[in-house]
């Protein structure tokens, strides 16, 4: 149980959200996001627990390690954190840069003109990520999100934990190499048994190139190094 004290301390050093909230624009497995307009009449999102989590003892915690996480990951191509605050109705939330621009689910099986230099960026948050002790735990294109200036970030650090605490950076490394399968074959890796190989459009070529270094890792062929991956990447960017 988590001690009564934090939890009132963050609670009450949350700000009220000066804007208004708008509708729900995202949904995870604990969490819903709300698009907001702030004070200033920005657009933004507002992460907030799902009730069934909210009433859990542990939530403001949980908002707490995200918040934490992202500012220790602070980067170009992370999602900007302003922080907790409370909402109108009471809730706690998230203020988060909203990105609406879509996710890079939405590029799965296009040519690797079209999502190179996005995993490129991202494959360079992962890096300064790592170098902040920070692992994320949870990569995978619909982690992706785009800005209305197609700015590509990545989202969702409610899984982030601390390499010192144990956390095995290779293991977002190997996330990676799913997330460029997807973005190559246009499905999703199969959970088991051996991987599909890619379509013979794609075989050869840079997307080719990218299928096989990303095999290569979930294979255990390669090793799980985000230098090789972005090596990779360049080159199919620059094709």
């Amino acid at each position: 149980m988590p001690d009564a004290r934090n939890v009132e301390r963050i609670a009450a050093r949350a700000p009220p959200f000066r804007g208004s909230v708008g509708a729900a624009v995202g949904r995870g497995g604990s969490a819903h996001v709300f698009r907001g307009i702030d004070a200033a009449g920005r657009p933004v999102a507002l992460k907030t627990l799902k009730p069934e989590v909210a009433r859990d003892p542990r939530a403001a915690l949980v908002l707490e390690h995200e918040a934490h996480m992202l500012a220790l990951a602070r980067h170009a191509h992370v999602v900007g954190c302003r922080g907790i605050v409370r909402l109108p109705d009471g809730r706690l939330a998230l203020e988060l840069d909203y990105l609406g621009g879509g996710d890079l689910v939405s590029l799965a099986g296009a040519p690797p003109a079209a999502w190179a230099d996005a995993a490129l960026r991202i494959a360079a948050a992962l890096a300064h990520c790592h170098a902040q002790g920070v692992v994320h735990g949870d990569v995978k294109a619909r982690n992706v999100l785009f800005a209305a200036d197609d700015t590509r970030r990545l989202v969702d650090f409610a899984s982030a934990r601390r390499i010192a605490g144990g956390a095995d950076p290779e293991s977002d490394v190997r996330a990676f190499a799913t997330l460029l399968y997807e973005l190559v074959a246009g499905t999703p890796a199969p959970e088991s048994g051996p991987l599909l190989p890619p379509p013979a459009a794609v075989a050869d070529g840079a997307a080719g190139r990218v299928f096989a270094a990303a095999a290569g890792v979930l294979e255990g062929r390669l090793g799980a190094r985000l230098f090789s991956l972005a090596d990779v990447l360049e080159s199919a960017r620059q094709a």
